[in-house]
């Protein structure tokens, strides 16, 4: 898998659903294509309303001055450090930042001007952890109406203008030392192992290095990512020991198509857990391991099965109960590495039905035209919490 530039042809294949026309194109979905750069994408598609580019490895937001419609941009799950270059999104409504490596707070000024802005996630950055973070935020965009999917509350826009000179000052001082810490150690991080192994910064420079290794090693492996077998060979073949073939199951579209259902299997064989929480909430805890990076972690979640790729390996299970995919949320644990799934139950949920027969329809549009189901799904929140994995609120994700 090769890292990916947005090229014409790119977005043209994206735009399928609207026959390939981008000049009028109002929604695309360019993610995890392990893309390093936003290109084209801002002059050939002027009239975009939605653009997802979340899980990739992007660096900076640029070129997308001439998006002037944009009302949502999704980036969660990418190697951003700052915010900057959407002052010209004047009908920006929306702006997810999920799980990126936004140290620098101060750099959402520049969303001042964009008066439209009611919806911001940070979730998941490290300026989330700052002293008076939710507060500084606050008070820099009034315009907000919801921070990391909770409401602002009126007592907290008084709290943060009264209080605007102290919690400035030590957001500044926490943020200037979270800098200065994060600089030291990348200075001084160990390369590997006492095993020799590699190791991967938690940073952009770790991701992509970790992405470039890991395309590498598929392509020294031979993996053709277009080949598929008769499933029932896999296991005679693997017994003898006469193979090392790596095999493609089905997609989920045309698994749907074929036996009428998704088909589960869990390739890594991951003592996982699946349980209800008294908030009606489907909850799906899996041992990632402690040291498996975020860049190899991939989460797609639809209303009847859920598909989880962790380093190459699929666990995909079917729902009981229909969930809600816009409303799911992923974290991991700093302490061990789980990934911890919440996943809103349609039953559970008041306004969950009417949510949930748009994002069906999807569903079984896209299983009729064996498109990916990844068009119109918003991205999961994901939020690093501690081992307990507690308090949250990966959008549309995870990687």
């Amino acid at each position: 898998k090769k890292m990916a530039r947005i090229t014409e042809e790119l977005l043209r294949k994206r735009a399928e659903h609207n026959d390939g026309k981008l000049t009028d194109l109002q929604e695309i979905t360019l993610h995890q294509f392990e893309i390093e750069k936003i290109e084209l994408v801002g002059t050939k598609c002027r009239n975009l309303k939605i653009l997802y580019l979340q899980n990739n490895l992007i660096e900076k937001i640029e070129n997308l001055h001439h998006l002037r419609s944009l009302e949502y941009l999704n980036l969660a799950v990418n190697s951003i450090r700052s915010i900057s270059g959407l002052e010209k999104c004047e009908k920006l409504k929306k702006l997810d930042m999920t799980v990126n490596y936004v140290e620098d707070l101060l750099s959402i000024r520049t969303l001042k001007q964009n008066y439209l802005l009611s919806d911001l996630h940070l979730v998941g950055n490290p300026c989330a952890n700052y002293p008076g973070y939710r507060l500084f935020v606050i008070g820099t965009l009034p315009q907000l109406a919801k921070l990391d999917s909770l409401e602002i509350t009126k007592s907290e826009r008084i709290k943060a203008k009264q209080q605007w000179e102290k919690i400035e000052k030590e957001l500044i001082e926490a943020q200037d030392a979270y800098i200065a810490e994060r600089k030291k150690k990348t200075e001084n991080a160990p390369k590997y192992n006492e095993k020799g192994e590699k190791l991967y910064g938690n940073d952009p420079e770790g991701r992509k290095a970790a992405a470039k290794d890991l395309r590498e090693t598929v392509e020294e492996a031979g993996y053709n990512e277009d080949r598929t077998v008769d499933g029932s060979k896999i296991g005679e073949l693997d017994r003898v020991g006469t193979t090392t073939t790596t095999y493609k199951r089905l997609p989920p579209t045309e698994e749907i198509e074929k036996f009428g259902k998704v088909m589960q299997c869990n390739e890594g064989k991951w003592d996982f857990k699946k349980y209800e929480d008294q908030k009606g909430n489907l909850i799906l805890d899996i041992p990632a391991g402690k040291y498996m990076s975020t860049a190899k972690i991939d989460i797609d979640v639809q209303p009847s099965y859920i598909q989880v790729m962790i380093n190459r390996k699929e666990l995909r299970l079917r729902f009981d109960d229909d969930v809600i995919p816009s409303k799911a949320i992923a974290q991991r644990s700093n302490v061990t590495g789980n990934l911890k799934l919440t996943l809103p139950l349609v039953k559970k949920t008041n306004r969950g039905i009417k949510q949930l027969s748009l994002e069906k329809e999807e569903e079984e549009k896209d299983v009729k035209t064996k498109a990916p189901l990844i068009k119109k799904k918003k991205p999961l929140s994901t939020k690093l919490t501690d081992d307990q994995l507690g308090q949250s609120t990966l959008a549309s994700i995870v990687r």
